[in-house]
């Protein structure tokens, strides 16, 4: 006789099933199928229900936790070595979002415009648009239940485009962990900076943002520029006492139709920039800290950055600077920072001689100095093995021009 049969794989059984559903509502899965000598065993999402062993599932009421994709598994024991699957029945919870939009004076803001973004691995998704009333009420409604932020923005001369609760960053962002209908939250706008003047100082910060995430065949596509993209400069306050450092909002604008942005008249300081792309951080190891003017130490008064958003991060590569220091050094950089046992000043090529590198603490005691080489691809390295934790002050200079200083740095020793 014969001793088995394989069957070819089966049509599937049933109708497929796409729906949404208010949260807290009844849900039943079934799948009509003939027969009495049949085992059932539903899935969820692919793994096994232990309760789920008829052709009929109920899940109670809709919830975060139960819903997803239900397939259904059909055996008998009649025919023995035939599995059927049903079509997939994907039932999803929604909810409804309300709240108010307010200003830092808790004023209502009106005919804001926002979104949701959907919390993932990658760029966020966009979804539940909306626009607040005249008394600055929002509600978003059927909201499939999941993570998200809340964004918003209104006049941009007036507002930066925000964040929930109260921020212009997304990484700062309060997470809305959506899994019932929320009826109370206040997203307040933060204000523009005021616009700088050539009173406030001479330097410009510029640059371009492309993105590049590749397509689903592992292919690169050629790199996009990024038009509406937020961009932020804010300028350091160290407070010694605690040695850490704040930041104070300076200047914002977003990307242009090419994806260019333009900041003047910025004053002396030592800057850390922020570009906006919900879902991509910023690289910290890129180029996200530079110094402008002569108050910073670092003479230079201009610098254009490359940016690039790829499906992880963010990465900034600062292409060009002016300034003083110039007539002496190409390519200088300083690394690691923060620093432990040692600390390497690399540099392209130094054009004079009699330069020094010199450590000193914030009260301008001088710990160690070195000088450093003219030439091309020269590097020297700082033994720190006996300096302190804390904040230091990395100034190269001139012996030869009396010690005109050339560039300085902000150095972090921590071990």
């Amino acid at each position: 006789g014969i001793a088995s049969i394989n069957y070819a794989p089966q049509k599937l059984t049933g109708q497929a099933r796409d729906e949404k559903i208010a949260v807290n509502t009844a849900v039943t899965v079934e799948v009509p199928v003939g027969g009495t000598a049949n085992s059932y065993q539903w899935y969820r999402n692919g793994s096994p229900i232990a309760a789920g062993t008829s052709s009929t599932y109920q899940l109670g009421p809709i919830r975060y936790e139960n819903m997803g994709s239900y397939e259904l598994e059909i055996t008998s024991s009649k025919v023995a070595g035939l599995t059927l699957r049903s079509e997939v029945q994907r039932v999803l919870g929604t909810a409804m979002i309300t709240g108010s939009i307010i200003d830092l004076n808790n004023a209502s803001v009106a005919n804001a415009n926002g979104a949701l973004l959907g919390v993932k691995t990658g760029a966020y998704d966009t979804t539940g648009f909306y626009t607040s009333s005249d008394n600055g009420v929002l509600t978003i409604n059927d909201v499939v239940l999941g993570d998200y932020l809340l964004y918003g923005e209104q006049d941009k001369q007036v507002y930066i485009p925000s964040y929930y609760r109260s921020t212009i960053d997304w990484v700062f962002a309060d997470l809305i962990q959506l899994r019932d209908n929320i009826g109370d939250l206040v997203l307040t706008m933060v204000n523009v900076p005021r616009e700088l003047t050539p009173a406030d100082g001479d330097n410009t910060f510029k640059g371009l943002f492309e993105s590049d995430f590749g397509d689903t065949g592992g292919k690169v596509l050629d790199r996009s520029r990024v038009q509406g993209a937020g961009v932020s400069v804010s300028r350091s306050r160290f407070r010694a006492k605690d040695n850490e450092d704040d930041y104070e909002l300076i200047a914002y604008v977003q990307t242009d139709e090419t994806g260019q942005f333009e900041m003047n008249n910025l004053p002396d300081g030592d800057y850390r920039v922020n570009i906006q792309y919900p879902g991509i951080p910023m690289d910290p190891t890129s180029f996200i800290d530079f110094q402008l003017g002569g108050g910073s130490g670092v003479e230079q008064n201009s610098i254009r950055i490359n940016a690039l958003a790829t499906p992880t991060k963010i990465v900034v590569t600062k292409v060009e600077e002016t300034g003083i220091y110039l007539d002496y050094f190409k390519g200088l950089v300083v690394y690691p920072n923060p620093a432990d046992d040692y600390i390497t000043i690399r540099y392209e090529k130094l054009v004079k001689g009699d330069v020094f590198a010199e450590l000193t603490d914030l009260t301008g005691q001088a710990i160690m100095s070195k000088e450093v080489r003219q030439g091309t691809s020269q590097q020297t390295v700082l033994d720190l093995t006996d300096v302190k934790n804390g904040l230091y002050i990395l100034r190269f200079f001139d012996k030869h021009r009396n010690g005109v200083e050339i560039a300085s740095f902000r150095l972090i020793v921590k071990k």
